[in-house]
């Protein structure tokens, strides 16, 4: 019985833990009668976040993206109780965009730290995004990229 009893608590631990990870390609459900995406690429590793964005408005006129040249990660931050503070290095600004992202019923909850300030356009203010199939990063990896 308390081989079972161990079994059953491991199991939960490990559901637990999985629950909360936020690795992943997230992608923002299209808002109607707007051309704005928005996803992230991201790896989390224990308490740390890393990843790339993209993210476009105005049809595609306006794309911010680190899938360009730059071979540095655009978000990074650190995970504390399954939420992460993260900045977000914009293609469209001189200061990076600061944030929250958290899971929340398998959605990924994205939210500005400071909606009044906030001007980007490619970055949306607040965005629910799914989970959706891994995404072919070309020459990009996250685990070489953010460790």
């Amino acid at each position: 019985m308390h081989k079972i009893n161990l079994f059953i608590s491991t199991l939960i631990v490990s559901m637990s833990v999985g629950a909360s990870e936020l690795s992943g390609s997230w992608r923002m459900d299209p808002i109607p009668n707007s051309t704005q995406t928005f996803e992230l690429h991201i790896s989390q590793n224990g308490k740390s976040v890393c990843g790339i964005h993209f993210g476009s408005a105005k049809g595609g006129a306006k794309i911010d993206s680190s899938f360009g040249s730059d071979p540095r990660a655009t978000i990074s931050g650190a995970v504390t109780n399954g939420n992460a503070k993260v900045t977000i290095i914009s293609s469209q600004s001189e200061k990076p965009v600061e944030g929250t992202i958290s899971l929340q019923e398998k959605m990924l909850v994205w939210n500005v730290a400071n909606p009044q300030v906030h001007r980007i356009i490619t970055i949306p203010k607040s965005a629910e995004l799914k989970l959706i199939p891994a995404v072919d990063l070309g020459y990009r990896n996250l685990d070489v990229l953010c460790n």
